[in-house]
């Protein structure tokens, strides 16, 4: 039993990626006036009136910035005959979340001829870069040499804070014809989430990507731990391998 101690942390338009590689103020305050007034003659008392309550300072805003494709593979895998891909979508905005939003995953000949499109339900949550895997159906014989992501372009503005996962223990075992990575994923929320997705990614020692595969944990208890386990068909991980492990909401 090999043991890694890699730790992945999620945080909870049309995007475009292409290819096998790298590819998303002013505060007004009021002014208070004053006004004093004086009488004519020592009888007469002088008034003033009671200064009106100061605003508030009202913060802008925040501007929401786009989110944006950081990296794209796809590989055709013979052992299921199927078209494999996952994509890094990145939100590095402070206070906008994308909560349960559809993406679209298309993929595309050498003539730029869709040949299929693959949808997925997920929440990029602020200031995190969620990883998303899947497949295609219905790629046939053909080839695909690029693919595009898309996705809502406006995001949820938070009004307060969010939770968080991390990744601990990571270990793989390889046995015959097939490799098995587990781990632990740790909960900062508040409360239980349920179908969490964990994305496994392996890269070889140049850092690509070779292979990825997912599982679903049932439930993460709040401030707790769950355990997972992805078993990769076919494959073999080296030492030599890097272990990437991505929980999403």
């Amino acid at each position: 039993m090999k043991k890694l101690f890699l730790v992945a942390v999620l945080s909870v338009l049309v995007l475009t990626g292409c290819g096998t590689g790298p590819e998303f103020g002013e505060v007004s305050s009021a002014i208070q006036d004053s006004q004093e007034m004086q009488g004519e003659s020592s009888t007469d008392a002088a008034e003033s009136p009671s200064p009106e309550a100061a605003e508030e300072p009202t913060p802008d805003k925040p501007q929401q910035r786009d989110l944006s494709v950081v990296e794209t593979y796809f590989w055709h895998d013979a052992y299921y005959d199927r078209w494999f891909f996952v994509a890094y979508i990145e939100n590095d905005n402070d206070d906008f979340a994308w909560i349960f939003e559809n993406f679209d995953f298309e993929a595309y000949d050498s003539d730029g001829v869709l040949l299929d499109s693959s949808p997925k339900y997920a929440t990029i949550l602020p200031n995190s870069t969620e990883v998303f895997f899947g497949y295609w159906f219905d790629i046939g014989n053909n080839i695909v040499t690029s693919m595009e992501v898309f996705g809502p372009k406006d995001g949820t503005l938070l009004d307060s804070e969010t939770g968080s996962f991390e990744v601990e223990s990571i270990e793989y075992s390889n046995g015959r014809r097939m490799s098995e990575v587990s781990g632990v994923v740790v909960s900062n929320f508040v409360e239980d989430q349920e179908s969490v997705e964990v994305v496994v990614v392996i890269r070889d020692s140049n850092g690509v990507i070779v292979t990825a595969d997912n599982t679903y944990v049932s439930r993460v208890p709040a401030a707790g731990k769950a355990r997972f386990e992805v078993t990769l068909f076919n494959f073999e991980v080296l030492d030599s391998m890097e272990i990437e492990v991505y929980p999403k909401l």
